[in-house]
């Protein structure tokens, strides 16, 4: 770190003159328990921060480090690099470090606001982006720390506390709120697909009427063929899971569809240029990343197109993976190729895309728990998909039902968005704070309280280091220059 612009009436000093680390170890994996029990003593992981979930005990002997709850530890490796953990006694491991320094004359508070700070922060990301194996003494050394008379580094401590409460607060009506939103936008969907978001309208054709007409037109398997109409079991009563108006039908997705296949088996060999191809990663909820797609040669893509046949408006469902449910519909006319990813195509007298769309998404918890119950990597079989149950109404309701959903999900989407922005408004005025907190803007100088060089001065004297043994290796250090 550079220079520091702080007020004349503090020091810069180096974090090496004023700050100590001391990192973290543990003995090998067969010594831990799952239990607390006599003789052993929690062994802290930067994860164990956040829940109790994970937590291993190790026997005290096997215990090299140990940190009360006042004591602040820092993330030394990868992406929990600079990550501050605090209020939890034990053993801690080798991915952190504890930072030893005298209480009477740096303040803890004050100290933990430093290390959160944009500063700091920057700084241990700079040691990530570096590859390093993590940080250690050396790496710290030169920081520049700014240093206060101690009765500021309070005053600096209590304001950051008492701004941390409102803060603390408004974030908490944000998380209440997006809660809220959730339960709105769950509720909004219940009501749509029970059939109690419009008043039904007497001149609907009913659905079983509409499907009588069209079941000429209907399920074909992958290779084309036409399948029999018994090879999907009508809907049974358990399995529906709420009443639908008189003039709706339950049926299975099949039973709608003209064609529900697969992508690609085997990944095809990449190309610069070509037939755009993309994979479960490039399909979210209701939007397709294009941007980021790979391409493939035009023979491994007439290969996959004579299958599938993708066009607009037909609907992508991620099938392999951690992001099976994931849907959309597709919203080019060019030709493409796919992997990991379902396509249905439907009968759009009896479906419209973005009602059955909606309905998939709206099933996407329980899609994935199917996907999931064989134990292995998350599958959304063809049969899986077939078998899912829709309720469907008439396409004209289908369609007034879409635009209802769409004008109010989008209110829904719009204060989403808003909460999303004071977040990061949030999140800029916390920084804020803490720069102005260590360069001598959050609070005022008082001349009765002394300097930061006359502090430092009592901290670097041989007679009050803090600790000892880090003031000789440091001394040494400077003498073998």
């Amino acid at each position: 770190m550079s220079e520091m612009d702080i007020p004349d009436s503090w020091a810069c000093a180096k974090w090496s003159d004023v700050i100590d680390i001391q990192g973290g170890g543990q003995p090998a994996k067969s010594y831990f328990k799952n239990k607390p029990q006599e003789g052993y003593i929690r062994l802290l992981q930067i994860r164990d921060f956040k829940t109790d979930d994970h937590a291993v005990f190790i026997p005290l002997e096997k215990a090299p480090k140990k940190c009360v709850e006042s004591d602040i530890l820092i993330g030394r490796y990868g992406a929990s690099i600079g990550r501050i953990c605090t209020g939890k006694a034990g053993a801690y491991n080798v991915a952190l470090a504890k930072c030893i320094f005298d209480d009477n004359k740096i303040h803890r508070d004050f100290f933990t606001g430093f290390v959160r700070a944009p500063r700091f922060q920057e700084k241990m990301l700079s040691f990530e982006r570096a590859a390093q194996a993590g940080f250690n003494k050396e790496d710290l050394a030169d920081i520049d720390f700014p240093l206060p008379p101690f009765g500021e580094q309070v005053r600096i401590a209590q304001k950051i506390k008492a701004t941390d409460a409102k803060i603390s607060e408004i974030e908490t009506c944000a998380n209440m709120t997006e809660k809220l939103i959730g339960k709105y936008r769950e509720a909004l969907l219940q009501k749509a697909f029970r059939g109690e978001l419009l008043q039904q309208n007497p001149n609907d054709e009913p659905a079983t009427e509409i499907i009588k007409r069209n079941q000429s037109k209907l399920v074909k398997t992958s290779n084309g063929k036409k399948r029999k109409q018994d090879d999907l079991l009508p809907v049974k009563p358990e399995e529906v899971p709420f009443e639908i108006p008189k003039s709706w039908e339950w049926v299975r997705l099949g039973s709608i569809c003209t064609k529900i296949t697969d992508g690609f088996h085997n990944t095809p060999k990449k190309v610069n240029s070509g037939i755009p191809y993309i994979s479960a990663v490039h399909v979210k909820d209701e939007s397709i990343a294009w941007e980021t797609c790979d391409f493939v040669g035009k023979a491994d893509h007439d290969e996959l197109y004579a299958k599938a046949e993708p066009k607009e408006g037909d609907i992508l469902v991620v099938n392999i993976g951690a992001g099976c449910g994931a849907a959309a519909k597709v919203n080019v006319t060019y030709p493409f190729s796919f992997k990991n990813v379902a396509i249905l195509k439907f009968n759009r007298e009896l479906a419209s895309a973005d009602f059955l769309l909606m309905w998939l998404l709206f099933l996407k918890r329980k899609i994935y728990e199917d996907a999931t119950s064989g134990g292995c990597q998350p599958f959304l079989s063809l049969k899986i998909l077939n078998n899912i149950i829709v309720p469907l109404p008439s396409i004209l309701e289908q369609n007034r039902i879409e635009m209802s959903l769409k004008e109010k999900l989008t209110a829904v989407e719009n204060t989403r968005l808003k909460i999303a922005a004071n977040r990061e408004r949030i999140s800029k005025l916390k920084n804020s704070i803490l720069t102005n907190a260590f360069a001598g803007l959050l609070v005022s100088q008082n001349p009765s309280e002394g300097t930061g060089h006359d502090l430092l001065a009592r901290i670097t004297e041989p007679s009050e280091c803090v600790p000892a043994a880090s003031k000789i290796q440091r001394i040494s250090r400077r003498k073998s220059k």
